[in-house]
């Protein structure tokens, strides 16, 4: 069997362990013993399979051979016009230190609950607690997101969005409210601003990944005229 993954260098220096990814197509056969020997000859201990949707044969092979689905990634889209885009409210501002207070990391942590790194409880050793730090602290230096915007009262910030300007695209990242404060429009007030950075800034195509699991993102994006661009099954294989 061919080998049809890639070592993830990033994600094995951060966890640990060896983790590899692959993506199967329409085309994809997969060979369970074939696989697994090949994954125990490379030492990986874990597999990310993406499958892009429909595709319910590959899926029950993968499935067969002893992986299982951890996340629905939908990808959403927006073509913003000047004229739509509303002002901001003056709650909204940049985060401006290199720091990662308390408020911000727990905000950080809200926004990963729905996350394949959270629910899946194969991992032991505090994996998605790190990666989302390393997130939030790699994003208010500027190394992974041109912006960090803050909703805050009296210096105390309750929702945060992360931007980033990629081959013409606005893409949101982490996006979050705290928990105590939804259904004040806070969340309505952080995408407002993050369609106006893009607008500005002449980007008119907006794109956010969610899973299908948080039905309250998807149904705040579709409120917000986002559109479904793609939706990928995410498996994993552990080893």
């Amino acid at each position: 069997m061919m080998k049809r993954f890639k070592i993830l260098k990033w994600d094995t220096n951060l966890f640990g362990y060896n983790v590899a990814q692959m993506n199967a197509d329409n085309n994809f056969a997969l060979e369970p013993e074939a696989l697994r020997r090949s994954l125990i000859k490379d030492s990986i201990k874990l597999l990310y399979i993406f499958i892009e949707l429909p595709n319910n044969l590959v899926q029950n092979n993968i499935e067969a051979a002893g992986a299982f689905k951890v996340d629905e990634k939908v990808l959403y889209h927006k073509t913003v016009k000047n004229n739509t885009v509303d002002d901001i409210t003056p709650d909204i501002e940049p985060y401006n230190s290199c720091y990662v207070n308390d408020n911000l990391l727990s905000l950080t942590f809200q926004s990963g609950i729905y996350s394949r790194f959270y629910t899946d409880k194969n991992f032991k050793n505090n994996e998605f607690a790190r990666l989302y730090t390393i997130w939030i602290e790699r994003s208010v230096k500027k190394e992974i997101a041109d912006e960090v915007l803050v909703y805050a009262v009296s210096g105390r910030e309750y929702g945060m969005i992360t931007l980033k300007v990629d081959k013409n695209i606005g893409i949101i990242g982490l996006f979050a409210v705290d928990g105590q404060m939804r259904g004040r429009s806070i969340g309505k007030k952080l995408i407002v601003a993050a369609e106006k950075y893009f607008s500005d800034r002449g980007i008119k195509e907006i794109e956010v990944t969610t899973q299908n699991a948080n039905i309250t993102a998807c149904k705040f994006y579709e409120s917000r005229e986002f559109k479904v661009k793609n939706i990928k099954n995410v498996y994993h294989f552990w080893l």
